[in-house]
């Protein structure tokens, strides 16, 4: 069976400021994966490739 994951994307204001919201359902990305996707040079790849 073919999966059809989702990304939800939503943008709010407040004030003077903007909140970008991002989501994703797809079930082969790895939880711990997840928890990193938005630090800054996180990767998955080995070190030094």
């Amino acid at each position: 069976m073919k999966h059809q994951g989702k990304i939800k994307i939503s943008i709010t204001s407040k004030e003077d400021k903007f909140i970008i919201g991002i989501g994703n359902n797809d079930p082969m990305i790895p939880k711990e994966v997840k928890n990193k996707i938005f630090d800054p040079f996180f990767t998955t790849k080995p070190t030094g490739e």
